[in-house]
């Protein structure tokens, strides 16, 4: 289902962009190739990668964590998934980043007040994370984004 979503979001784009080229080929003096450079602008493509975070986010539970922390309403927080709202989706997503940036440090200052070595021993943050996401997987979701 989302490999079919995101397959026709693509083919949509394909399909506009082939129209434009057909133009500019019909009408080369006045849209050619040297006069028009056919590309999406950044809204469009901010808008396809926000669909596209919403289709793989569908069903693990973002919607209802946004609706129990009170940062939207259950209708709204649905509407992230299909980024019906650019700002508002992209404000979401980077409140849950936040969150999540929150709780690893969170995590990693728990690590390093349970540990009994020196401190001097301890690894750095970073470290430390790649270290958990070769234990955990998920652990490490989205963590490229932050930094």
């Amino acid at each position: 289902m989302m490999v079919m979503a995101l397959k026709l979001r693509w083919l949509h784009m394909v399909q506009n962009i082939i129209m434009a080229k057909q133009i500019q080929w019909k009408w080369p003096e006045s849209y050619g190739e040297d006069q028009i450079v056919v590309m999406f602008g950044g809204l469009h493509i901010e808008m396809v990668a926000l669909k596209t975070l919403g289709d793989w986010l569908q069903g693990s539970g973002w919607v209802q964590a946004l609706v129990q922390a009170e940062i939207a309403t259950a209708g709204t927080a649905d509407s992230f998934l299909r980024a019906s709202h650019v700002l508002r989706t992209r404000r979401a997503h980077q409140v849950t980043a936040a969150a999540l940036y929150i709780l690893q440090h969170r995590a990693y200052n728990h690590y390093c007040l349970g540990e009994t070595r020196d401190a001097e021993d301890l690894p750095e943050f970073e470290d430390w994370c790649c270290q958990r996401g070769e234990d955990i997987p998920s652990f490490t979701t989205g963590q490229p984004c932050w930094n």
